[in-house]
């Protein structure tokens, strides 16, 4: 099953059926909005029941340094980085990186969302 989607940054409909999404599967939303050349990628933890915040909670600097080291190892000439545990995004990411950078800020909320701290 889906982890995250890619779409269009013109996608606004997609974009809103896959946040729907997420609160039906109770994950996080991770999407990759794919422009011309560059990409970004935002992670939000709201579609999560309420019942699991401790779970990022409890985990925000493991998060938030985990989530540093993956936008280090994307590529983009001009990226930015906006973000925390609960929220954020990577923005001007090499289009090639930004999927990879997804899937791994959601193998990364798996984890710590399977694994009591």
């Amino acid at each position: 099953m889906d982890r995250y989607r890619v779409f269009s940054n013109a996608d606004k409909d997609g974009q809103r059926r896959w946040y729907h999404a997420c609160v039906q599967r109770k994950i996080p939303h991770i999407q990759v909005l794919n422009r011309s050349k560059l990409a970004k990628v935002e992670w939000d933890y709201i579609t999560l029941p309420s019942d699991l915040d401790h779970a990022v909670f409890d985990r925000e600097d493991e998060i938030s340094s985990a989530l540093q080291d993956i936008y280090k190892s994307a590529a983009g000439p001009k990226r930015s980085y906006y973000g925390s545990a609960v929220v954020g995004y990577m923005d001007n990411i090499a289009i090639e990186s930004a999927e990879p950078a997804a899937a791994k800020i959601a193998g990364l909320f798996e984890r710590i969302l399977s694994q009591p701290k």
